[in-house]
């Protein structure tokens, strides 16, 4: 993950970063065998590929590996959980519910750049948004939020209830 730099030197050559990272995932993906699957997962999220999106560029390939690895390690961790049984299931009318844990249910970048075109433009017949706020500032961005998501929790508290699998999709949470 450290190849990508924050900053290049005028005169550098991003691909010779970004060949960096996909020798360094190479080996990552070939280390993370049959026998240190389980050990992966304390991996995942302490180092992001951050500053690849920053390249101008299409990264989407590399950024699939990481994506796939990850997913692959978490898939692997979640197997040995004891949690309760999903309820990942439509709604009677269709509507599928997808929720969304953030910090950033507020004017910041991730918020601006990302999350906040999900309120805006996913259609609110086909999709339902259930917010799980981390945060404790309030503006007018987290009202936006709020107004849009057809559920709105805010505070780890119950965040963390939601991913002991205790979230139930009428509101409330054991």
């Amino acid at each position: 993950m450290s190849q990508i730099p924050a900053v290049y030197e005028a005169d550098a050559d991003p691909g010779v970063y970004k060949a960096a990272f996909s020798r360094e995932l190479e080996a990552l993906e070939g280390w993370v065998d049959a026998t240190r699957l389980a050990k992966g997962v304390n991996a995942v999220g302490v180092l992001q590929p951050f500053y690849l999106a920053y390249q101008e560029e299409n990264n989407r390939d590399l950024l699939k590996r990481y994506g796939n690895l990850c997913a692959r390690l978490m898939g692997e961790w979640f197997e040995r959980q004891d949690f309760a049984t999903s309820a990942a299931k439509r709604e009677p009318d269709g509507v599928i519910r997808i929720g969304i844990v953030s910090q950033h249910f507020r004017s910041h970048s991730v918020w601006l750049a990302l999350v906040k075109g999900w309120f805006e433009q996913l259609d609110r017949r086909r999709f339902s948004l259930h917010a799980f706020y981390l945060g404790a500032d309030e503006d007018r961005e987290t009202l936006f939020a709020k107004s849009r998501a057809s559920h709105f929790e805010q505070g780890a508290e119950r965040a963390a209830a939601m991913g002991r699998g205790h979230y139930r999709p009428d509101n409330r949470t054991s």
